[in-house]
């Protein structure tokens, strides 16, 4: 478990994708993957920072909130630094 902003989050290991795959407890719509371990707490950071710029800049609905969130799942590899 990781914890980053009051925000707890949680992953497992995907082994048919051979990726981490992660939620924001209390927040199904906010996932974040990692093709590496050690990239999985930046992803996790990044999937909050991003939900948290989503909320502040008013996202008018629940709806276009979620569909916000589920079209940036957060993905880091040893080559990309996040979104």
């Amino acid at each position: 478990m990781m914890r980053y902003k009051g925000y707890i989050g949680r992953a497992r290991r995907d082994t048919v994708s051979d990726t981490w795959e992660g939620e924001v407890v209390g927040l199904p719509a906010v996932k974040y993957r990692s093709k590496q371990k050690e990239q999985l707490e930046p992803a996790f950071q990044s999937a909050v920072d991003h939900y948290l710029t989503m909320r502040q800049e008013g996202a008018s609905n629940r709806e276009s909130l979620v569909d916000s969130l589920r079209s940036k799942t957060q993905t880091l590899s040893p080559d990309r630094k996040g979104d």
